[in-house]
């Protein structure tokens, strides 16, 4: 968002710029900016230069600071020199620069940012509460880092009226407010300085137990759909008339009902919403009581439209093509393409530039089309905008122009205009190198939020420009987990609502948001908290969304709770299945027979009736995905929402011996398990010190798509598979320490319900030291064989492990576990058939077969080690591969086919 308002900003300052120079397409001058950069740090200097075609004299700097003030250098910012610029920056120095002549002539214009990295204040509230009595005192402080002077409260009451402590409310002593609270202080508080800069917002909550009225809301909810019906009502206690509906919207209008919304019948109002409906709703007599207020909410959940790019990148050659298209939720008519040149100019497709074809439009790209680009409505409505550059030189870099997720891999390649076109590259990140790649392209597996930034490269041919590449993060410090798991619930039923935080769990708690718009923790007036647990005995009233949230304000996952009034609900994961995974939705009654005749619907639609009582999805997949109910002939369900997540990779990286931990020289064998044909695939890693390289370069010995490595502490970092075509595998953190001491632990995930075994070893002899083992920093047992074992893992003990012995500590080590899916499980109930015979006979012959042969070798085999761990993984190869033992090693794998599903067991 804040970009976006950059770039607005640099879109207003630009069409000023243009109308000076009467669309001249020459350049008599362009501004140059040492170092070349567009943030910097509040006080450091950047020098900003007028670089003159021809003898032109008279030019200086100017700016458009954010906050609208044109000036030019050595007023009260910077200090000329020549016709350069030197600046020592602040925040407010944060604008728009070029140069100018005395003539109106203008260069180039510059977006520099100087961004405020201090929070200037924050609103404490005494006592620490967000809901009170009436006329009880509450006391709001502006806490100010430095100079609290200037400092003031003000507050929106929910009737919209702003203003600041001690004009009709409130005390102010220094920077802090004394409040004795009535009903209509209720609202939300903050401090704001002289200037305009403000802290947090607090909600203050005043109820009025004694109103003479009530507004009721029918269906009892706070958020609706567009075009949905809600009935306010005014319910009031005696004789009292004249009472109607008002609100107060979103965007500060204050009406009553039959002006231009709703439809008045005696005290109620009728309303057909729409999304400028949201606002605060209330009643009011014709002697100015009122009753409570309500909050309804109408989300705007169609984003307009959005700018794909084909090809999806940044920078273009000249007299390339490219096609920019505006993709419309629903009809797209009116929709056009537009930008805003580097020059200035503001002009919609098949002016004087590209071709419209419906709404899209495809241009042939020459320097001149280099600027901003958008989707706009013929009623002002507008999409994302992107960057599109067509430099004059040979050299580009070829990078995404739309967002990236997190996690996805993304390839930037070098590309010279001529032959060869896959030079030796080195590319730089925010002005600093990161690594030079002879192919010309370099690949980064899965990008985080901290691979966001500035990229350009350089190759014997010249350098490309400069390109922002945006990083979507989506994952969740936190997950919230529900058991049993489903959404819907009987009245008086149990449900466990655990935070599932990766490390330190403490200071999480689980929230709700009712359907009655009531917020709230576990254990005030609902539930029972254990840790970062809460156990729930169900009502209909606890009907809500439910998720986890840290004292920091981060927050997990959200999962919607449904506790019906009636008899029959639909059994329905509250959480994302995989996709593969068995499912089995459950329509239940609450009386004697549960198992009645149902009818199942997806989407409003019906899919199909079962006697049992229930409909089972073998694998589902992304299409099985909507909202289910069911009706049996005791009622209906509520509609519950499945979610399904696509995990599936194109390969897996396994580990053996599989652990994460090892000791300098051990061995470790590395390879890629690819569904179909291997070729092409890699093992590479990311060091601890961030040198990102393959197998056989300096490091280990490649073996077709396996690699061998004797490790050293150099080798500690993260290890992964990749394709020539950029696809990768699962990630996985290899440890090798200075120390004497490892923990060997599954470097692969284990599956629920498998034992494992944790070994705490010492380099030298004896190697079986007493051992005390932690997970996620707190003590679990102390073992004398230096061992410990988890007889039945369950997710709750996935999390970080390390142990201590004699002779020092181990590094720490994260352990993954899977859930159970029942996949496997059903995958493997064969029917009564001839197939399950047959199946049944092969397994029995391999059993025997195994037993022979070990019978056969006992006189030659070494002591078996005990059984440690196991790593099922299920997936979806066409046929069983079979690995041949290497000697010493500790697993060893079988291939089990079940139906059309094989996996990998190690025992």
């Amino acid at each position: 968002m804040e970009r976006h308002c950059v770039l607005l900003l640099l879109l207003s300052t630009l069409v000023y710029c243009s109308l000076g120079q009467g669309g001249d397409l020459s350049l008599p001058a362009s501004l140059i900016v040492s170092p070349d950069r567009s943030q910097f740090f509040e006080y450091e200097s950047v020098s900003l230069s007028c670089e003159v075609q021809g003898n032109s004299t008279g030019w200086r700097v100017v700016r458009n600071t954010s906050r609208g003030i044109l000036s030019e250098c050595s007023t009260d910012w910077g200090k000329q020199q020549g016709s350069s610029c030197i600046v020592s920056l602040i925040t407010s120095d944060s604008g728009v620069y070029w140069c100018e002549s005395g003539s109106g002539e203008h260069s180039n214009a510059v977006n520099i940012t100087v961004p405020d990295l201090s929070v200037p204040a924050s609103l404490s509230v005494s006592p620490d509460r967000s809901q009170f009595f009436e006329y009880e005192s509450v006391s709001l402080s502006c806490e100010v880092q430095g100079n609290s002077t200037g400092w003031r409260v003000v507050r929106n009451t929910e009737r919209g009226i702003l203003s600041e402590c001690n004009t009709d409310w409130g005390k102010q002593q220094g920077s802090s407010c004394i409040m004795s609270l009535i009903t209509s202080d209720s609202g939300v508080y903050w401090c704001e300085s002289g200037s305009g800069e403000h802290s947090n917002a607090v909600n203050i909550t005043v109820p009025d137990l004694s109103v003479p009225a009530s507004l009721s809301v029918s269906p009892d909810r706070s958020q609706f759909f567009e075009y949905e019906s809600v009935s306010l009502s005014c319910e009031v206690q005696g004789n009292s008339t004249g009472w109607r509906v008002v609100r107060n919207s979103e965007r500060g209008i204050l009406s009553e009902c039959h002006t231009d919304w709703g439809k008045q019948q005696g005290s109620s109002c009728i309303v057909s919403l729409i999304t400028s409906d949201s606002g605060v709703y209330w009643c009011v007599s014709g002697s100015g009581e009122h009753s409570n207020a309500v909050n309804i909410t109408v989300p705007d959940l169609s984003v307009p439209a959005s700018l794909s790019v084909s090809p999806d990148r940044s920078q273009f050659f000249e007299y390339e093509s490219v096609s920019l298209s505006c993709e419309v939720q629903g009809n797209s008519t009116g929709w056009r393409v537009v930008r805003n040149t580097e020059r200035g100019i503001l002009s919609e497709c098949h002016t004087d530039w590209g071709k419209q074809q419906g709404s899209s439009c495809n241009v042939s790209l020459i320097p001149s089309d280099s600027g901003v680009y958008w989707c706009v409505s013929g009623s002002g409505e507008h999409s994302n905008a992107v960057n599109i550059t067509v430099p004059d030189g040979a050299v580009i870099l070829e990078s995404p122009a739309l967002p990236v997720t997190g996690g996805d891999s993304v390839t930037l390649r070098c590309r010279y205009q001529g032959t060869p076109s896959d030079l030796t590259a080195v590319f730089y990140k925010d002005g600093s190198l990161i690594r030079t790649e002879t192919t010309g392209e370099m690949t980064i597996p899965a990008v985080s939020k901290s691979d966001e930034g500035l990229y350009k490269c350089t190759n014997s041919e010249g350098e490309s420009p400069e390109s922002w590449m945006t990083v979507t993060d989506l994952s969740l410090p936190a997950s919230l987990s529900v058991s049993p798991d489903r959404s819907q619930f009987f009245e008086y039923e149990s449900v466990s609502l655990s935070c599932e935080v990766q490390g330190n769990s403490a200071r999480w708690r689980v929230v709700r948001n009712t359907e009655r718009g009531i917020l709230s923790e576990c254990s005030t007036d609902w539930g029972k908290q254990q840790g970062s647990s809460c156990i729930v005995s169900l009502i209909p009233s606890d009907s809500g969304v439910y998720w986890c949230e840290s004292g920091s304000g981060e927050h997990s996952n959200a999962v919607n709770i449904t506790v019906p009034a009636g008899a029959v609900i639909l059994e329905s994961p509250a959480l994302p299945v995989t996709g593969g995974d068995s499912v089995t939705l459950r329509c239940r009654y609450q009386g004697t027979r549960s198992d009645l005749t149902a009818i199942f619907y997806k989407d409003g639609s019906l899919i199909r009736a079962e006697t049992t009582g229930e409909m089972t999805i073998p694998a589902v997949s992304k299409s099985d995905e909507g909202l289910y109910k069911c009706t049996n002939s005791e009622g209906e369900s509520p509609e519950s929402w499945m979610t399904v997540t696509d995990l599936s990779l194109p390969a897996s990286l396994s580990v053996s011996p599989d652990r994460s931990q090892f000791f300098e020289y051990e061995s470790v064998s590395l390879s890629c398990e690819v569904q179909g044909n291997s070729t092409g695939w890699r093992v590479v890693r990311n060091t601890e010190r961030g040198i990102l390289s393959e197998c056989n370069t300096d490091w280990g010995k490649q073996q077709g798509s396996s690699c061998i490595v004797s490790l050293i502490p150099s080798d500690s970092g993260v290890y992964w598979c990749e394709s020539g075509s950029g696809e990768h595998s699962n990630a996985v953190n290899i440890t090798v320490p200075d120390g004497a001491v490892i923990l060997e632990s599954p470097a692969l995930p284990v599956t629920e319900g498998d034992s494992v075994t944790l070994r705490c070893r010492y380099q030298e002899t004896p190697s079986d030291l007493t051992a005390v083992f932690y997970k996620d920093g707190s003590l679990i047992r102390t073992e004398t064989t230096g061992e410990m074992t988890i007889p039945a893992v369950s997710k709750s003990d996935e999390g970080l492990y390390k142990c201590t012995n004699s002779k020092g500590d181990s590094p720490e080590s994260w352990m993954t576990v899977t859930s159970n899916g029942s996949t496997s499980s059903s995958s493997l109930l064969l029917p009564l058939s001839l197939s399950g015979l047959m199946a049944a006979l092969a397994i029995s012959l391999i059993i025997l077969l195994v037993l022979f042969c070990k019978k056969r070798n006992k006189h030659v085999a070494a002591e078996p080690r005990d059984v440690t761990y196991a790593d099922v993984r299920i997936t979806q190869d066409p046929e069983p591969r079979r690995r041949e033992k290497s000697p010493g090693a500790d697993p060893v794998y079988s291939a089990v086919k079940t139906s059309n599903t094989t996996g990998t067991v190690i025992l």
